[in-house]
């Protein structure tokens, strides 16, 4: 007998569900099973109760049970439905029943198991689960001959007591089946030493299906729960990005054309410069703020109750959003980032011809970027000493130095919040969101309100500056970049805010795309010339030790 293990992602829609088990059921028969078996909750995966009161019927009456019995007598096979969720018409307790089915090769259910162990767990004080809220625990154990063994029923969360297990070997079951929908984190963490477990001490052989989960979409439709809703969603976002795309050349043409209106009007040549100038434009712009409201318009469509709800104590933001997919997302990015960065710098540096000076010079390098050298104004004293930046009515001024200065630490403390926080994570198993006086809370909070004012200091100076030199550098990647830089502080500054209220979500979400916008731009914006600037101060610092 050739078995064969269906691993889907179950909806919210039952009709969905049936046609993807209808085909699958169809391709491991035509490939030769004769024992078929599917996750738990195959015909619907809903934390909405009213949802599941709407969609969900009696056995007798459920569609999708009597197509499933046709489909196993259409093709001859024994079919195991993991589990599905079944009305119990108990108006008192008005429950479902979390039920397994055992279906022969002539479509009859001759077997059906309740799941015994409801998953009623605290996570943390103020993260739990009680499946028992929805769903009446069954109470018996259930074994059922077949032609090739004796079947012991068990249904995910029961997979962590074994007495049911050895109850179900020492009454004749040879093999055990064990249908789930572990999460990801308890799954990775549990799921296949459990399994090993039960198999060693009973002897049986065992059988489990779950709720898979592929890459990125697979993470993405366990969260949202609906199938559909996630290749929507994957096709919508590339939709969406090329739509921003022709809107941001769009925008670029019609700036260049506009040219002829700003004569006499100085603003008005500055600003349509910063979104038409052909070399970076308004595409960087458009694409990633773009992209940081679209990763909150997600998460707000795919689970509305948990995205507007009150999430407070350690471990909140990842009710929101799972730690494993806020992590993931700008894993690659930031490779991609970094690996841009480091050959644009390698290139650089090959081409101006330097040569390494020794770690002194490296010392003298980080000097001179600390104290943002060059930025200042040169004069015969020393690179200290200069009167600063020209403005638009010639004088000079410093506050182009000083709002560098600004983003530049107040970026250093963001950062340095962020690897704490890491720190905390993974060493200590400490879950965000912190307390107010923690160590990642200060180090983001002085860092924000810095970054915050460097950023506008940095936009206002760009206004401020000589028409002339302004019109040729102000290009739209530049400001794109101040600008996003801005909006991932002040948006960090406002979850901080809110973070303990219903506009949390929404926060964390907006909060998140701009960071991710911010990685995505990072190596073809105004961020890489700190890099540059680096190497080109390191060199110079090279140069003079090595003349001395």
């Amino acid at each position: 007998m050739r078995a064969a293990l269906l691993q889907i992602t179950s909806s919210d829609s039952p009709v969905e569900n049936l046609a993807l088990l209808q085909r699958l059921i169809g391709e491991a028969a035509a490939n030769g099973a004769g024992f078929v078996l599917t996750p738990e909750v195959s015909n619907c995966v809903s934390l909405s109760r009213t949802h599941q009161q709407s969609v969900l019927h009696l056995e007798a009456e459920d569609p999708s049970l009597a197509a499933l019995r046709d489909c196993a007598a259409k093709h001859g096979i024994w079919l195991s439905l993991g589990s599905f969720g079944v009305k119990t018409g108990d108006d008192a307790d008005g429950r479902f029943a979390n039920r397994q089915f055992l279906i022969s090769p002539q479509g009859e259910v001759v077997a059906r198991y309740d799941k015994i162990h409801m998953f009623d767990v605290a996570v943390t004080p103020e993260e739990t689960f009680r499946e028992s809220d929805g769903y009446r625990p069954g109470n018996r154990a259930v074994i059922a001959k077949t032609p090739f063994g004796t079947l012991g029923l068990t249904i995910c969360y029961d997979l962590r007591f074994p007495h049911l297990h050895r109850a179900l070997a020492q009454a004749g079951a040879e093999i055990l089946i064990a249908p789930a929908a572990f999460s990801p984190v308890t799954g990775a963490a549990h799921w296949h030493a459990l399994l090993q477990a039960r198999a060693i001490e009973t002897g049986c052989y065992v059988l489990a299906s779950a709720l898979a989960l592929a890459a990125l979409l697979g993470a993405a439709s366990w969260f949202s729960g609906t199938v559909r809703l996630t290749l929507w969603t994957a096709g919508g976002l590339m939709g969406a990005l090329l739509v921003l795309l022709i809107a941001a050349l769009g925008l670029g043409w019609l700036a260049r054309r506009g040219s002829q209106i700003t004569r006499g009007r100085p603003a008005l040549r500055w600003a349509l410069a910063a979104i038409g100038t052909s070399r970076d434009g308004a595409v960087p712009a458009v694409l990633a703020l773009g992209l940081g409201l679209t990763v909150g318009l997600m998460l707000a469509m795919i689970s509305p109750d948990l995205f507007w709800g009150v999430h407070i104590g350690a471990g909140a933001f990842y009710q929101v959003m799972p730690h494993t997919i806020m992590a993931a997302i700008p894993l690659g990015i930031t490779a991609f980032a970094i690996l841009a960065m480091v050959m644009g710098w390698r290139r650089y540096w090959q081409h101006t011809g330097a040569v390494w000076g020794g770690w002194r010079s490296v010392g003298d390098a980080v000097a001179a970027v600390a104290a943002m050298r060059h930025l200042g104004g040169e004069t015969a004293a020393g690179w200290r000493g200069g009167g600063g930046c020209h403005t638009a009515d010639d004088r000079s001024s410093n506050a182009r130095r000083i709002y560098h200065q600004l983003t530049m630490y107040g970026f250093l403390l963001c950062f340095a919040s962020t690897s704490v926080g890491t720190l905390y994570h993974y060493a200590f198993g400490w879950e965000a969101p912190y307390g107010l006086l923690s160590l990642p809370v200060i180090l983001g909070t002085v860092g924000g309100v810095i970054l915050c004012v460097g950023t506008a200091g940095l936009l206002v100076e760009k206004r401020r500056m000589n028409p002339a030199v302004r019109y040729e550098t102000a290009g739209g990647m530049d400001n794109a970049f101040i600008v996003i830089l801005f909006l991932v502080s002040f948006t960090g500054l406002l979850l901080l805010a809110v973070r303990s209220t219903s506009m949390m979500g929404l926060t964390l979400a907006i909060h998140l795309g701009f960071v991710y916008s911010f990685f995505l731009i990072m190596p073809y914006s105004k961020f890489v010339h700190g890099l540059y600037r680096f190497a080109a101060l390191l060199a110079s610092a090279s140069e003079s030790r090595s003349i001395q």
